[in-house]
């Protein structure tokens, strides 16, 4: 509180940027790269279908699921991860706009910080900066989003069996010969 300027203004995520499911379409390495999909919370694993069902109570019973496409994946567990992550950073962002002093100035987007505010119970409850900009009379604004470090906790499951029965070919090529060049 002794580098704020004024008040705080809170908010929370509302329905439009929060969702209950996140579906990740990767490309599965263990089947010939071809498009997969990884879920969280899977409602076909007990533990989190009850993880859903939590989340459907808060909703209202809506269903509101994130679809994602993450070319660079190849993994089960990391698409699976990365559908966790977004679903658990979705539900639990709030965000905060503060003005504060000069001393602000040495925090850049990404850093991680502090906000005591007695009065909110947080002490010392950490967020990441979103944005920075300067203010009146040489003070800065800050955008910053609550940060939990359990949003990236990461648990392995068995990846789904690929399809059984299925040959894929891959044509033999022969040796290239007789190659010729001229320049021009």
């Amino acid at each position: 509180t002794s580098n704020l300027l004024g008040g705080i203004a809170i908010s929370q995520p509302t329905k439009e940027i929060r969702f209950n499911q996140c579906i990740v379409t990767y490309f599965d390495s263990q089947n010939s790269y071809k498009p997969a999909e990884a879920i969280w919370p899977n409602p076909n694993d007990s533990g989190e279908n009850t993880i859903l069902n939590g989340y459907l109570t808060i909703d209202g019973n809506e269903s509101l699921v994130k679809r994602v496409s993450v070319s660079g994946c190849t993994d089960f567990n990391v698409a699976r991860h990365i559908a966790q992550v977004l679903v658990k950073k979705s539900r639990n962002q709030t965000t905060v706009s503060i003005n504060t002093t000069a001393e602000s100035a040495n925090c850049i987007p990404g850093d991680i910080v502090t906000l005591t505010w007695d009065s909110l119970s947080w002490s010392s409850k950490q967020f990441r900066v979103r944005e920075i900009s300067l203010g009146q009379y040489g003070s800065m604004k800050l955008m910053l989003q609550e940060h939990l470090n359990s949003f990236y906790d990461r648990d392995i499951q068995s990846a789904p069996s690929t399809v059984s029965n299925v040959t894929v070919g891959f044509p033999t090529i022969g040796q290239v010969s007789s190659l010729t060049a001229t320049e021009s």
